[in-house]
């Protein structure tokens, strides 16, 4: 990964090549130490509509619309201990109407532009030459194990206004830092824990 759903020469290269359904297949094999932990598989990116599945009764666990966005799906509680597990990705590459970043482009009133709601009558958005929506998975994916209590994301932001100071003087040499961690507790009762950012 990532791979798109058709791979083409660049000379005869057409943007609606990549319009249609692909499916995409991972055969793995859950570790025995695992089994105290949070397992989950998270896509960068994957153009436009992805819909996936866990083993062979195709178990559904997530769908995500928006193929620049990346997002996560939580295997944990459909996963099969000691034996063969298959994560299946189904991947939806055609024109879709509703979801961003194509679709059908309107103007509201106050001139600024949205997409066609679905009790709207739509129409796709015309071929942009030089801005291409690959099919397919089309950035990484990763397979991430971690323990119950975990930092999910950090959110970091730098204060600006305090750069400034220290590019004018040397001597006032300070910035500042705001940082915010969201932390998954996966646990029946709230465990004791700090957390410490280091710099």
């Amino acid at each position: 990964m990532p791979q798109a759903n058709i791979v083409t020469p660049a000379e005869t290269f057409d943007p609606d090549i990549f319009r249609f359904v692909s499916w995409y297949r991972k055969h793995f094999r859950p570790e025995d130490s695992w089994q105290a932990k949070l397992v989950s598989v998270r896509f960068q990116g994957v153009m436009t509509v992805a819909e996936v599945f866990l083993n062979l009764n195709g178990k559904h666990l997530a769908t995500h619309k928006v193929g620049y966005t990346p997002f996560e799906v939580d295997l944990t509680p459909a996963l099969r201990f000691g034996t063969d597990n298959v994560i299946a990705v189904r991947v939806d590459s055609r024109v879709q109407p509703h979801v961003p970043l194509e679709g059908a482009l309107k103007i509201s009133p106050s001139g600024l532009y949205y997409f066609a709601t679905r009790t709207e009558r739509s129409r796709p958005a015309p071929k942009l030459y030089g801005f291409h929506l690959f099919g397919g998975i089309q950035r990484d994916v990763e397979l991430r194990v971690t323990d119950k209590l975990h930092i999910e994301r950090v959110y970091y932001v730098t204060d600006c206004s305090q750069l400034i100071l220290v590019i004018k003087s040397v001597l006032s040499a300070k910035a500042r830092l705001r940082c915010r961690s969201f932390l998954v507790l996966a646990f029946a009762s709230e465990p004791s824990l700090t957390l410490a950012y280091d710099l």
